[in-house]
């Protein structure tokens, strides 16, 4: 019988098995993202532990430049719970973390891309790591729901304001899939 290969990740003790079965059930959840394990996806199982991590997740950079955060490193950590600045949810998993500014983002949210478009508007948005309209904050245009300090798309010749998460609701119900974390692209250079 031949030994699984396996594979370390810098975040966790124990060795990964990469899988291509369907994951233990259908409700795991990847360790980084927390998005559930796609059915005919690769995926990274611990063999000692519950530790799953999408083929994406597991590889994240360690050490990525954001424009978000342009004269700081961002490290990449597991948190058990905090809040992002970029969509100001709480969560767990993996996140990364600027020591000198004490934020953290999800590491979905650092990967969102810089420039978009959407169905539902015919000009490209551009990501926003702040409101136009300074502490009032803005309006999604989507969900028609205020939002006071997180990233948002906008097109600034219509004044069109949509929330990270509003931007992505067609493409995942327009096909009824769950979006993966390959469905995103790096939104800037990784690398120190």
């Amino acid at each position: 019988m031949r030994m699984a290969a396996t594979f370390q990740h810098f975040l966790h003790d124990h060795p990964l098995e990469l899988r291509a079965t369907g994951p233990p059930s259908a409700v795991t959840c990847c360790s980084a993202c927390q998005a559930p394990l796609v059915s005919g996806r690769h995926y990274y199982s611990c063999t000692t532990c519950a530790f799953y991590l999408h083929r994406p997740c597991f590889n994240l950079p360690q050490l990525i430049r954001h424009p978000a955060d342009p004269d700081h490193n961002l490290n990449l950590i597991p948190l058990q719970s905090a809040d992002c600045k970029a969509c100001r949810e709480q969560g767990s998993g993996f996140f990364y973390n600027c020591n000198v500014c004490q934020v953290n983002y999800h590491c979905l949210c650092m990967l969102v891309p810089l420039t978009k478009q959407h169905a539902s508007h015919p000009h490209e948005l551009k990501l926003r790591f702040s409101s136009p309209y300074g502490k009032e904050g803005f309006i999604c245009d989507l969900c028609d729901k205020s939002a006071l300090e997180q990233w948002l798309y906008r097109c600034d010749d219509c004044q069109f304001d949509v929330h990270l998460s509003c931007s992505f609701i067609p493409r995942a119900q327009s096909n009824g899939e769950q979006a993966d974390p390959a469905d995103y692209a790096p939104s800037a250079p990784v690398g120190p």
